[in-house]
């Protein structure tokens, strides 16, 4: 199996409300149609990698709240299995030949810590006492002073200030503009969130955080109470793939709203690793209803490769224009298959440079991101290529259609409609 270049989505949160918003998993099914299409064509099979988020205070309150006689690394095990039955059942997509990392384990905590140990050196991170507000009902810091809250954001009571030892970085103007200059980002919408969130970036950025679970900084003479920020751990993506021999990064999948956690950072930590971004905006939340009702198939693999070249969130009106086009798409090739089936060849085999040329082309398409761009050419390609050509000169002359072309058709088709006649 190949490692060398990975495509996977940005770390993904473990929510416990994912079982019934299937669009929090968008990321996922996105990573997984490039690969498989990635895999059409080279004809390699590619590793899937998937890296899971499980640090944070919506967790944690979660957790807390659970009924569940369960440490807190099996409430989060459970949350991800709950995830990986979804994409099984619903899906298709075989959670075994996954390769699953969490944030919070053994060989994960040690890269972190390792990294934060040379930031430290360089100068990038550093440790000192500082000033935050802080909750005492809630019994948690809650922010430095200096963002200036007033009352708690769980809970609405006022704050009092303490000195608690804790980790900073800075990033200079000189960086931030190199960052935005140099990051590969897919859409405007996408890189005018990064420019904002780098615009609005305070001048002393924390990246230890009071958690109730996470990677702990007491070693470096950090507050005990603090943990590494989760945001920062994933950051370090790029050197965790690649310490633990899954590859280098090449490609990393995630929504607009979770650009300003993830690229700045991991920008920032790793400046010689060329990462491709792919944003995608937020579709109209949809559970098993939506499916009964739409189909799997146009959510993955149909939609998450639309969304990969949609500057923007999907609106309810193009949510409905898009499922004519795929449902009407999908009628006009099993009409044509149908065609090729009750044809009496009398003839040779038709073969047709002309298709493959125009197959290959649909395929670059995929193959550079330009995936609206190679839906609508296989789009066309099924109306005109297919229909009006193909089958009218099979049927004109009595001869069969190459078997070998159309199986490549129907796989393309299969990867990128989720429709397969054969099955």
């Amino acid at each position: 199996m190949s490692k060398e270049r990975v495509i996977t989505q940005a770390p993904i949160q473990t929510r416990s409300d994912t079982v019934h918003k299937h669009e929090r998993m968008f990321p996922l099914l996105v990573s997984e149609s490039l690969n498989s299409l990635k895999e059409y064509e080279t004809g390699v099979q590619r590793a899937r990698v998937d890296v899971w988020n499980t640090v944070g205070r919506k967790i944690d309150l979660s957790y807390e709240s659970s009924s569940l006689e369960l440490t807190r690394r099996e409430f989060v095990s459970e949350l991800i299995d709950a995830r990986y039955q979804i994409i099984s059942s619903i899906y298709g997509i075989n959670p075994g030949e996954r390769v699953v990392i969490r944030d919070d384990d053994n060989e994960v905590v040690n890269i972190a810590k390792q990294h934060v140990g040379r930031l430290i050196d360089r100068g990038v991170f550093q440790q000192f006492t500082e000033r935050f507000s802080s909750c005492p009902q809630c019994d948690r810091v809650i922010a430095p002073t200096a963002a200036g809250l007033c009352s708690c954001p769980d809970c609405s009571n006022g704050l009092v200030t303490v000195e608690r030892s804790g980790l900073f970085m800075t990033m200079s103007p000189e960086t931030k503009a190199w960052i935005l200059s140099e990051t590969n980002l897919n859409n405007p919408k996408a890189r005018q969130v990064l420019s904002s969130a780098l615009h609005n970036m305070p001048l002393i950025i924390q990246v230890s955080k009071q958690r109730a679970y996470g990677i702990t900084l007491e070693e470096f003479g950090v507050d005990p109470r603090f943990v590494l920020d989760p945001k920062i751990t994933l950051a370090f993506l790029p050197s965790i793939l690649r310490e633990m021999g899954q590859g280098e990064l090449d490609t990393v999948i995630l929504g607009t709203d979770s650009v300003p956690n993830f690229v700045p950072y991991a920008a920032y930590f790793d400046q010689n690793t060329q990462i491709k971004y792919i944003s995608i905006g937020l579709i109209p939340p949809y559970s098993d209803t939506e499916i009964a009702k739409y189909e799997a198939g146009f959510y993955y693999p149909f939609l998450a490769l639309v969304m990969t070249s949609t500057n923007g969130n999907l609106a309810a009106e193009q949510y409905n224009a898009l499922f004519r086009e795929y449902t009407r798409t999908i009628r006009k090739f099993d009409s044509c298959l149908t065609a090729f089936s009750i044809i009496e060849p009398q003839g040779e085999v038709v073969t047709s440079n002309q298709l493959r040329a125009s197959l290959s082309g649909i395929i670059q398409l995929f193959s550079q991101y330009k995936t609206r761009d190679g839906v609508l050419a296989l789009r066309e390609f099924v109306y005109e290529n297919l229909s009006k050509q193909y089958v009218e000169q099979c049927k004109l002359y009595n001869q069969q259609p190459e078997p070998v072309l159309l199986e490549q058709l129907n796989k393309l088709f299969n990867l990128v409609y989720g429709f397969d006649r054969t099955t």
